[in-house]
């Protein structure tokens, strides 16, 4: 078996009520031409994230990235802080959007090119 496969399988095991979430590298729909594409399972792990709705479609941030996120988001309101108060601002956003609910936690599994 797929080292890859066995490993979403065991972590689906260990996590059942976690969602398994597909994410397709643009390289594997290259082209309009045909209607199914191979894809081979990449990589998978369990991530925290949320949906950013300020796309149309929605963006998948993941929480290991989240700094980066609210920086390039909130940068009018964060530019002139230094240091310290950049981590606290990206930790109170952080603690407001668990509040909120707005963070969850799934199984990703990338699909690649064969």
């Amino acid at each position: 078996m797929d080292e890859n496969l066995e490993k979403l399988l065991n972590l689906s095991k260990e996590n059942p009520d976690l969602d398994i979430m597909p994410m397709v590298d643009c390289e594997v729909i290259c082209s309009d031409e045909y209607n199914m594409w191979l894809g081979s399972f990449g990589d998978c792990e369990v991530k925290e994230y949320f949906i950013d709705d300020s796309h149309d479609d929605g963006c998948i941030v993941y929480i290991d990235g989240f700094d980066d996120y609210i920086e390039k988001v909130f940068w009018e309101n964060m530019k002139d802080l230094n240091n310290k108060e950049w981590k606290d601002f990206c930790d109170n956003k952080n603690k407001e959007f668990r509040t909120e609910g707005k963070i969850e936690k799934a199984i990703f599994i990338n699909i690649n090119t064969p």
